[in-house]
């Protein structure tokens, strides 16, 4: 999913965002319209998907060593992808045959206003209420770990007291049959972390634009178009933040990894990094009405960073690339 989100949504945003208008023509907007409904919401509930599944492994291990295999998490998500394929046709479908605004006037934008409850609807089922549920089933989650965490400290407690009884006690005890028992499956503990990790960067990345999206929908509030692009270069963050995670959490996929992928990925970063802090010291230093004082303190700290990068970052890639 998202692959997908990159490999469409993300070039014209970006064509969009480099020339501060639309020029792309209706049928490309329509398109984007799509690709935001499918694949952005396509996201959310994979992750949803994954709570899901965690939250039946962790709560129910018995019934999902029983039940569950490769072909039903395999058929859950072809018909993820199927539903919301369909899903948004209507809203988009509608808006671009009835209540498209004009691309003349250089923005591509859905006609809320026209479609208020289906936009509403779609907002809160495809991505509020989705991100609501995942973050109560983390907290469930690690509330049950505490208490069983906690119980086993008991147990433990116990057990160690015990150890206290008399010899012929013990003695007697060995003498009784022992009657075989099973040990109850162990719930997993490093796809909880994965698990926790993967909901933050959800929390983190997605919370910011589709909070003010909702609040927008609900309130006919009219936000700065900043602050919606803002929460779209998030969006897009999450697409390079979720591959790291789930890189870290599972031992198989770091065995496979070449050891030239860290030294790719701080290289890339550290470009990022110097261009962006380059650009911002080269934006105060040529617009006069940041010449404040307040101004001097942003100016140092954007500076410390990119000395930082520029000195200590390079050697720490070159010391990678050579262990």
């Amino acid at each position: 999913m998202t692959f997908i989100y990159i490999a469409t949504q993300g070039p014209i945003n970006i064509l969009y965002s480099l020339y501060s208008r639309w020029w792309m023509g209706d049928a490309l907007c329509t398109f984007l319209f799509y690709t935001i409904y499918t694949s952005s919401a396509a996201i959310v509930h994979a992750h949803l998907l994954i709570t899901i599944n965690r939250l039946w492994a962790i709560t129910q291990p018995v019934s999902y060593k029983k039940y569950h295999n490769t072909a039903i998490a395999v058929t859950l998500c072809v018909f993820m992808l199927l539903y919301f394929h369909v899903q948004p046709l209507y809203g988009v479908v509608m808006d671009g045959v009835s209540h498209r605004m004009p691309t003349s006037t250089g923005q591509c934008l859905i006609n809320m206003e026209a479609q208020w409850a289906w936009g509403t609807a779609t907002e809160l089922v495809n991505f509020t209420f989705p991100i609501i549920f995942m973050v109560g089933c983390n907290v469930f989650l690690l509330y049950r770990r505490k208490r069983r965490f906690n119980a086993r400290i008991t147990i433990t407690t116990y057990n160690t007291n015990t150890k206290t009884m008399s010899s012929h006690t013990e003695h007697n005890s060995s003498n009784m049959p022992v009657v075989g028992t099973k040990k109850p499956p162990k719930e997993p503990k490093r796809t909880l972390v994965l698990l926790v990790c993967l909901t933050l960067s959800v929390v983190i990345c997605w919370t910011p634009g589709v909070s003010l999206f909702t609040i927008t929908l609900l309130f006919n509030v009219k936000l700065p178009y900043l602050w919606l692009q803002i929460g779209g270069m998030m969006f897009s963050a999450q697409s390079v933040v979720d591959p790291i995670i789930i890189i870290l959490n599972m031992d198989k996929l770091q065995k496979r990894i070449s050891w030239t992928f860290v030294p790719v990925m701080n290289t890339l970063i550290l470009i990022l990094a110097l261009a962006f802090n380059g650009f911002l010291i080269n934006l105060f230093i040529m617009t006069r009405n940041l010449h404040t004082a307040f101004s001097a303190y942003l100016v140092n700290l954007i500076l410390m960073t990119f000395i930082y990068i520029s000195t200590e970052g390079l050697i720490n890639i070159l010391n990678t690339l050579y262990n």
